[in-house]
């Protein structure tokens, strides 16, 4: 095992300690033999809705921009019942946390249910620290296992016997989608996964080999029902970030540079902005000051006129007495 060692050279420092020993061929027989006994595979029962494994396939799909005509690669995330082999795969725009959080997301969906525990390759964008007995994760997955009311497992480094059936699964996959697939061109990453969806339901329904029954019927009968309950809301990346209300009684955030308005009585204030994909909340000595739905127009303001001082609201309504303003009041006495 260790670099640059070969078998002539093992032969040939066993020759000087044993000149009429074996020759060659024999000692290479006879290593053979030795190492068959040592690589011997112990099997393994896993029990229904004990356990997901979850990993990313080492080649990527693509699809074609139409606009540009680039071809964009897409990395692939695939996911496991070891139980019944029921599996998930679907092709991400990137191998980052969001996306990765979004998938699991997804295969939970697709399951219908939430395993006892999920074993991850060691992904950096899961674990922190590698360890046999305690390896650290980031926060954001545990928040999501929290969330879910799942525990997180991490394979040994360099140990893929720890996950033998996820990596049984990529070859299946490479076998069962990626195959079929490979003549097909595509030009979004939903058109892409519509597909993979497609194959994934044919690969579910074939039988295993020299069994009289799929991966679905296995899954239905045994472990579908066994799985926890969704929760009922899905788990979504919350950031959070400090922010000084400015003059104009608005903060900004910085990822999308938007300004969103706090109430005017928190000028100079620092107060704490929890934001997602959807929403931007603002707390202040965790007191709930303000909530918007998120923008992403750069330089834009969000504004709720209850945050604007009198006289700054009285301003604002007279920006809006226009012709057309005293028209439609007219109109409510009489034409």
């Amino acid at each position: 095992k260790r670099t640059g060692v070969t078998r002539g050279l093992l032969w040939e420092e066993y020759k000087k300690e044993c000149p009429n020993g074996y020759s060659y061929s024999q000692f290479c027989d006879l290593l053979a033999q030795h190492r068959k006994v040592q690589e011997a595979t112990m099997h393994f029962e896993h029990n229904p809705a004990e356990l997901m494994m979850v990993d990313f396939a080492g080649d990527n799909l693509s699809y074609v921009d139409k606009a540009s005509g680039e071809v964009i690669k897409c990395p692939v995330f695939i996911a496991v019942l070891p139980y019944s082999g029921y599996s998930f795969a679907v092709a991400l725009s990137d191998s980052r946390q969001p996306n990765v959080i979004k998938a699991l997301n997804s295969c939970l969906d697709y399951f219908g249910g939430v395993p006892g525990s999920v074993k991850y390759d060691n992904m950096k964008t899961a674990v922190i620290k590698s360890c046999r007995y305690e390896p650290v994760f980031t926060d954001t997955m545990v928040q999501w296992s929290l969330h879910n009311n799942t525990g997180l497992l991490a394979a040994r480094v360099r140990k893929p016997k720890d996950k033998a059936s996820v990596e049984n699964e990529v070859k299946l996959v490479y076998q069962r989608i990626y195959a079929p697939l490979r003549d097909t061109v595509f030009f979004s990453l939903s058109e892409l996964n519509s597909h993979i969806v497609e194959q994934l339901k044919r690969h579910h329904q074939k039988c295993f080999q020299r069994k009289d029954y799929s991966r679905l019927e296995c899954f239905i009968k045994g472990e579908k029902d066994l799985l926890q309950p969704l929760p009922k809301e899905k788990f979504v990346i919350r950031h959070v970030v400090k922010a000084k209300v400015q003059k104009s009684y608005h903060i900004m955030l910085g990822e999308d540079r938007h300004y969103y308005s706090v109430p005017f009585s928190y000028i100079g204030k620092t107060v704490n902005v929890i934001y997602d994909t959807d929403t931007v909340e603002l707390y202040y000595d965790h007191t709930h000051i303000a909530l918007h739905v998120r923008s992403y127009k750069p330089n834009g303001f969000t504004t709720i006129k209850e945050h604007m001082p009198e006289s700054d609201r009285r301003y604002s309504q007279q920006q809006g007495w226009t012709p057309e303003y005293f028209l439609r009041h007219a109109l409510k006495t009489g034409s």
